[in-house]
């Protein structure tokens, strides 16, 4: 059904070119149309009727109005099928990629017709609305309830420099001790409700760095408030922010950690419909039962590990995929799903709300060039319909093209008209591997390796077309050796290593269901070339 939405961009993408080309990119994508440009300049009566829990909050009332009032902002009206639902899915990609914080954070857009309806009266000028004179005490708590005018005047002004020199209140408190209590964005609280718990809760906190904190976990999802060597004092704050509603956790550190684990690969099965020739999946290792994924999870916490890559086999195989990606989302850890694609639909809907990136695999253009390294034939049409669905809806989700040569594929006309194809869907990038002597394609080594010397034409293609419309980038096998930190379905934790010329063996280091994570990590440091490790984590996308 054809309907209205709308963009308004806010200063931070007006002064930023790149930012207003990728939302009017994404739009036409979209199969929408920007049916007017309009320049709007907002009144604080304006800011209230936009965002109206702002009428009992003195501060962040004032905090947007300096931020977006008597400046010329940027309205696209847009008219299209489904137009709301997609303008919303870029808004969410917008923000996910280029947000400064939660205020600075490009644009805004309606999520329904009644918010449509309410906001482009505003915006057209067509209602007004009455303004903010004096301050609300939001709460009558003791230490809010102490302040004065003054007092939040001041608070205000001091907020404003530290969102100009884009401060970030985390780094006061993330490395100071053992517990960490960490507060959630659980977006149903207002920011001063939470603002005045905080400034209760936490003596040694002024009103604005509470302030900053909301602004912070709204942009960042979760952030550390309070880090301290003695757990009976975290436990303490955690209760009373509790009897509010406000959504907490107590994560112990791993004091060993001296190195950041960027990325984390699970693979949850060893299973997969496809027998691809070149595949260096390791033997079958069984999977543990549902209960002890929570185990696991509590494991890659501790490592203070942000994303992590799902992979397999197959990994929507496991009968537990819903579970595992709902947990992984629910504590805020970022999720690349590495798939086949041939069961997307079935795990559509929880693979759209968890998953951030993804990988698909691509050896051919079409069904039958797709098939030469042994993927099913129809395995190209299943990739297609995931690329024309992730388009269809913004592309929410950020997409990795992932080819293996092998002798089967190694020509120029072939990548080339991979190229051609790959060009009409929005992908972030597309690696093309070089096998791998592991697995199957240790058996088959002989039968489909490619001489590097003998493709120079392929990687001078791939070099001049890097960067064009996607990243496009070739990678070694030498890539993989001793750079990962893998769990295994059994909970096992293992390193690739390159144990002779060519040939990769997984080399186990510890279980995390049976080991603690210190002990695990202790030995990772051992076995890991951290500067490899690194490299490889800038990389993936």
């Amino acid at each position: 059904m054809k309907e209205k939405s709308f963009i308004l961009l806010k200063p931070d993408a007006i002064n930023r070119p790149e930012v207003v080309t990728k939302i009017v990119e994404m739009v036409n994508k979209a199969g929408l149309r920007i049916e007017n440009t309009n320049k709007v300049i907002l009144t604080k009566n304006d800011i209230v009727a936009l965002w109206g829990y702002l009428v009992s909050d003195y501060i962040m009332f004032n905090i947007m109005a300096d931020r977006f009032t008597h400046k010329e902002l940027v309205l696209y009206v847009i008219e299209g099928e489904d137009a709301l639902n997609k303008v919303h899915s870029i808004k969410r990609f917008i923000r996910n990629k280029y947000a400064l914080n939660s205020l600075d954070n490009c644009i805004h857009a309606p999520r329904s017709v009644y918010e449509y309806k309410k906001d482009i009266h505003v915006l057209n000028k067509i209602e007004t609305y009455a303004t903010i004179d004096e301050p609300m005490n939001i709460y009558k708590l003791n230490r809010y309830s102490q302040l004065t005018l003054k007092d939040l005047t001041e608070c205000l002004h001091k907020i404003g420099n530290m969102l100009n020199a884009n401060e970030n209140i985390e780094n006061k408190y993330s490395n100071s001790g053992r517990y960490c209590l960490y507060l959630y964005d659980d977006e149903e609280h207002l920011p001063g409700y939470v603002a005045g718990i905080l400034y209760e809760a936490l003596n040694e906190l002024s009103l604005e760095e509470c302030y900053m904190i909301c602004i912070w976990v709204g942009s960042k999802g979760k952030i550390c408030i309070v880090s301290n060597d003695n757990y009976d004092r975290v436990l303490e704050i955690q209760k009373f922010l509790s009897q509010y509603m406000l959504k907490t956790e107590i994560v112990e550190k791993v004091k060993e950690i001296k190195e950041d684990i960027e990325i984390i690969d699970w693979k949850i099965i060893t299973d997969c419909q496809c027998a691809c020739e070149f595949c260096y999946a390791s033997n079958r290792v069984e999977c543990i039962n549902n209960v002890k994924y929570k185990d696991i999870v509590e494991c890659i916490k501790k490592l203070n590990c942000r994303k992590v890559c799902v992979t397999g086999g197959e990994p929507l195989l496991n009968r537990n995929i819903g579970d595992i990606l709902q947990m992984l989302h629910s504590n805020r850890i970022e999720i690349s799903l590495s798939t086949n694609g041939l069961m997307y639909d079935q795990y559509r809907d929880i693979i759209e709300k968890c998953v951030g990136r993804m990988s698909l695999p691509l050896d051919g253009y079409n069904n039958i060039s797709n098939a030469c390294n042994g993927r099913p034939i129809d395995n190209f049409d299943k990739i297609v319909a995931i690329l024309e669905r992730n388009n269809k809806l913004g592309n929410k989700i950020k997409i990795k093209i992932a080819t293996v040569m092998t002798s089967k594929n190694a020509n120029i006309e072939h990548f080339k008209k991979m190229y051609e194809f790959i060009s009409k869907y929005n992908v972030m990038q597309w690696k093309i591997y070089e096998l791998v002597a592991e697995g199957r394609g240790y058996e088959n080594r002989d039968e489909l390796n490619v001489d590097i010397e003998s493709i120079q034409d392929i990687l001078e293609y791939f070099e001049e077309i890097n960067n064009q419309q996607f990243k496009v980038e070739f990678v070694r096998k030498n890539s993989r050796n001793r750079a990962y930190f893998m769990i295994q379905p059994n909970g096992d934790i293992v390193v690739p290593t390159e144990v002779e010329l060519g040939h990769f063996e997984d080399i186990m280091i510890g279980n995390f269901l049976k080991d603690s994570v210190a002990n695990v990590y202790n030995k990772w440091t051992t076995r890991i070339d951290f500067e490899v490790y690194r490299e490889n984590c800038t990389r993936r996308i």
